[in-house]
C-alpha cells in the first residue's frame, strides 16, 4: 500500500484486537495506448497478529481517496470517510473485517 506513487492521503486505525487498518490513494501511472493515466484508486490493507492480510481496491472510480479519515469500531467494523474530487462528494464506507 506504500510506494513512490502510493500512500497518498493515508489514514490508519487500530481496532480492539490490535489489527491495523490502512487506507490510502494509489496514484500509480500506467500507459494506456499513448496516454499516461493515473489510477487514483482507494486502497485498503490490514495487518493482524497473523501478518499482512494483503491489499484490496475499495473504490476505483476517478479521483477517489482524498483526505481519508478512518476509525475502527466495535464488532470488527471499520469506518472510512474520503473525498471524491470530480463531484466534490464526501463518501462514507463501512465494512466488517
Amino acid at each position: 500500500i506504500m510506494g513512490p506513487d502510493r500512500g497518498d492521503h493515508a489514514a490508519i486505525a487500530v481496532d480492539t484486537r490490535g489489527d491495523v487498518h490502512i487506507a490510502s490513494r494509489d496514484r500509480t501511472r500506467q500507459l494506456v495506448g499513448s496516454v499516461l493515466v493515473t489510477a487514483n484508486d482507494l486502497l485498503y490493507a490490514r495487518r493482524s497478529a497473523g501478518g499482512f492480510g494483503g491489499e484490496e481496491v475499495l473504490e476505483a472510480t476517478d479521483e477517489v481517496g482524498e483526505f481519508n479519515a478512518m476509525a475502527a469500531g466495535p464488532g470488527g467494523y471499520v469506518y472510512l470517510l474520503h473525498r471524491e474530487d470530480q463531484a466534490n462528494d464526501l463518501r462514507f464506507v463501512r465494512f466488517c473485517r
